[in-house]
């Protein structure tokens, strides 16, 4: 059975400062390694973390949405898991791929100009 799945990777920031494509290629390759494909991918950034994971205090953020069979999932998660690229990352299940401009990171709430 395939899906579709949103997965935000937080990447090693001072790896992805040097070579941000080397990074995306890596995490876009722990998806493609376990027959997913990439739809979408947009860069969110670097951002403090609310706390330290693993020695870093803040994290370059990638938001990836792909199809895959079910059993893709647990494999990339374990990969994902055991990688020294990517800091924290999460999958989940979505109905639909967002247009683009949905997948744009949004400022925090409070925050809007008046």
């Amino acid at each position: 059975m395939k899906g579709t799945w949103e997965t935000m990777f937080v990447l090693e920031p001072t790896l992805a400062g040097k070579d941000w494509n080397k990074v995306v290629e890596h995490a876009h390759g722990l998806i493609t390694r376990h027959n997913g494909e990439v739809v979408q991918s947009t860069k969110w950034g670097d951002r403090k973390l609310a706390y330290e994971i693993r020695g870093h205090k803040r994290g370059s953020y990638l938001l990836v949405y792909f199809t895959g069979p079910t059993d893709c999932v647990k494999k990339i998660d374990r990969e994902a898991e055991l990688s020294d690229i990517v800091v924290r990352h999460q999958i989940l299940a979505v109905d639909r791929v967002p247009p683009p401009e949905e997948a744009l990171p949004q400022p925090p709430a409070g925050t809007e100009k008046k």
